[in-house]
C-alpha cells in the first residue's frame, strides 16, 4: 500500500509537471506568435490574413499592435470602420501610452472630420501626460489650425514651459496665422529662458531695435539671471544695437567663471566692430589673463596673436608689428608670433623676415609648414645651398618627401636647368605611385621642353590615380593636341567637360581644334 502511494504521488508530481511545461509551451508559443504578427504589421507588403486575425483576436497582442497595424492600414485601400476598431483597442488595453490617442487623433485628421472627437482626444491625451510639450505643442497645432486660436494659446504657453527650445517653431505658426507681437508676448513664460528665445526670435524676424524687444531685454535686466542668462542677453543687446545694457550684462555674467571667457570675447567682438581698439586690447587682456589662471599658456597666447592681428588690420602695419611684438615679448617660445612677425616684415624687410623664420623654425622643429617657409626664405634671399639643405632634410621623411622633391626642383628652375628639375621630379614619381602634385609639375616640364609624349603619359598615369577630376583629362588632350592627334585630343576634352562642363581648359582646346579645321 505504501509503494502504491508513493507512485501515485510521484505521477501526480509528473503530470503537474508536465501540464506546467505545457502551459509555458504555449504560452511561448503565443508570445513568440504575437512578436511576429508585430513585427509583419511593421514591414510591407501588409498580410490581409493579418487584418482579419486582429479583428478575430486569434491571439492576445499589445497596444503597440493594434496601434502600428492601424497605422499602416492607411496606407492600403481600406475600410474606415475597421481601422477605428484597432485604435480603441490600442488605447483600451495600453491607457498610460499616450501614442495611442494620439495616433487615433493624428488618423481621425488625415480623414478631416470628427473636430471634436479629434479634440476630445487630443485633450485626453494631455490630460494623462501634462508633462509631455510635444502633446502640447499638438493640441495647439490642432486648435489654431481650426481656427480657435484662443483655446490654442494656453497650449502654446504651456509648451513653451515645458521646452523653452520648442519656441521659434511655436512662434513661426502664430505669425503664420497672422497674430502680433502682443500674442507672441503672452504665451512666453515670465521665466529667463523663455523671455531669452522670443527675445531671439524677434530679433530674427525683424534686426532693427523694436520697441517690444527693447521691453524684453529691459525685463531680462531686472531679473536675477544666471550668467550663462546674462550672457545671451548680452548677446542680443549687442546685436540688436543696445551696447549700454549689452556691456552691462556681459560684465555681470564676466563675473562667474565659467562664462568669464565667452563674455570677455563678446565684449572684445562689440569692441572691435566698434574700431575701438583700447577697449578690444584690454578685453583680450582679461580673456588672455583668464587662459593663464586656467593653467593653460597655448591658448593664452594663441588668443593674444589673434587679438594682435585684428588690431594689426585695424592700425595698419606700424601699430601691428608692436602688436605682435608684445607677443613675443610675454610669449618668447611660442613660435606662431615669430610665424605673425615674419609675414609683417616680409615686404618691407626680407632680411627681418628671415630671421623671424627661423627662430619660429627652430622652436617648431617638427613643423613641416615652418620648414617649407624658412626654405622659400632661404630662395627669396638668394641663399640657394641654405634652401636645399632644408629639401634635402625633408627627403628623408616619407610623409615631407613629396614637398620636398617638389622644393628641389624649384630651386633648379630657379637657375634656368629644366633638365636638372625634370630629373629630380622623375625621381620622386619613382618613388611614389601616388604622387598628383609632382606629376603635374612634371607633366608641365616635359611640356615646356617639348616632350609631349612624356607628358601624354605621366597625365596619362595622373588620371589612373584619380579618373573623376578633369584637369588630368585636360592636360593629356594638350598633350595629344600638340602630336596632332586630333580625336584623341578631342575625346578628352569632352571627357573633362562631362565630369566639369565649365572646365576652361577643354574648351579652350576644343576651340584651337575647331579653329584647325577638325
Amino acid at each position: 500500500m505504501q509503494k502504491t502511494g508513493e507512485f501515485r504521488a510521484k505521477t501526480g508530481v509528473l503530470i503537474a509537471a508536465l501540464f506546467a511545461a505545457l502551459l509555458y509551451g504555449f504560452g511561448c508559443f503565443v508570445v513568440l506568435r504575437a512578436e511576429d504578427d508585430l513585427d509583419d504589421a511593421r514591414h510591407p507588403p501588409l498580410d490581409a490574413s493579418l487584418l482579419d486575425r486582429a479583428e478575430r483576436a486569434v491571439w492576445p497582442h499589445r497596444p503597440v499592435f493594434y496601434r502600428t497595424l492601424a497605422d499602416r492600414v492607411q496606407f492600403y485601400p481600406h475600410d474606415p470602420s475597421r481601422v477605428a476598431p484597432m485604435y480603441e483597442t490600442a488605447i483600451r488595453n495600453g491607457p498610460a501610452d499616450y501614442r495611442n490617442l494620439s495616433a487615433y487623433a493624428f488618423y481621425l485628421v488625415s480623414r478631416n472630420c470628427c473636430s471634436e472627437q479629434v479634440l476630445a482626444l487630443l485633450n485626453e491625451t494631455v490630460r494623462r501626460c501634462p508633462t509631455n510639450p510635444d502633446m502640447h505643442q499638438v493640441a495647439a497645432s490642432y486648435y489654431l489650425a481650426i481656427s480657435r486660436k484662443d483655446q490654442a494659446l494656453p497650449y502654446f504657453r504651456r509648451a513653451i514651459e515645458l521646452e523653452p527650445n520648442s519656441a521659434p517653431q511655436l512662434y513661426r505658426l502664430l505669425d503664420q496665422s497672422g497674430a502680433d507681437v502682443n500674442t507672441l508676448i503672452s504665451v512666453t513664460p515670465s521665466e529667463p529662458d523663455a523671455l531669452i528665445q522670443l527675445a531671439r526670435y524677434l530679433h530674427s524676424r525683424n534686426p532693427s531695435t523694436d520697441p517690444a524687444f527693447a521691453k524684453i531685454i529691459a525685463q531680462l535686466s531686472h531679473m536675477n539671471l544666471n550668467s550663462e542668462q546674462e550672457l545671451s542677453a548680452a548677446e542680443l543687446a549687442l546685436q540688436a544695437g543696445m551696447p549700454e545694457d549689452g556691456r552691462r550684462l556681459a560684465m555681470e555674467a564676466a563675473g562667474s567663471s565659467s562664462q568669464r571667457i565667452a563674455a570677455y570675447r563678446l565684449l572684445a567682438n562689440q569692441a572691435l566692430q566698434a574700431r575701438q581698439i583700447p577697449a578690444y586690447l584690454n578685453y583680450c587682456g582679461e580673456v588672455e589673463k583668464a587662459y593663464l589662471e586656467g593653467g593653460d599658456s597655448n591658448q593664452a597666447a594663441s588668443h593674444a596673436l589673434d587679438c594682435a592681428w585684428n588690431a594689426a588690420h585695424s592700425e595698419g602695419d606700424a601699430g601691428g608689428m608692436q602688436h605682435i611684438l608684445d607677443v613675443t615679448n610675454r610669449y618668447p617660445r611660442y613660435a606662431p608670433a615669430y610665424l605673425g612677425l615674419a609675414k609683417m616684415s616680409e615686404k618691407d624687410s626680407p632680411e627681418a623676415s628671415l630671421l623671424y623664420l627661423q627662430k619660429a623654425a627652430s622652436l617648431a622643429p617638427d613643423k613641416v609648414d615652418y620648414q617649407k617657409l624658412l626654405a622659400e626664405g632661404y630662395i627669396k634671399t638668394s641663399r640657394f645651398a641654405e634652401a636645399e639643405a632644408i629639401y634635402r632634410a625633408m627627403l628623408e621623411k616619407p610623409e615631407t618627401f613629396e614637398d620636398a622633391y617638389l622644393g628641389l626642383s624649384a630651386l633648379r628652375l630657379q637657375h634656368q636647368d629644366r633638365f636638372g628639375a625634370i630629373r629630380i621630379l622623375e625621381e620622386g614619381v619613382s618613388r611614389s605611385a601616388q604622387s598628383k602634385r609632382m606629376r603635374i609639375q612634371l607633366g608641365a616640364l616635359y611640356t615646356s621642353i617639348g616632350d609631349d609624349q612624356k607628358a601624354a603619359k605621366i597625365y596619362a598615369s595622373l588620371i589612373s590615380l584619380d579618373p573623376e577630376q578633369a584637369d588630368p583629362h585636360s592636360l593629356l588632350g594638350i598633350a595629344y593636341l600638340n602630336q596632332s592627334q586630333m580625336e584623341d585630343a578631342r575625346k578628352e576634352f569632352n571627357e573633362a567637360l562631362t565630369l566639369d562642363p565649365n572646365n576652361s581648359l577643354a574648351k579652350q582646346g576644343l576651340q584651337r581644334i575647331r579653329a584647325l579645321g577638325y
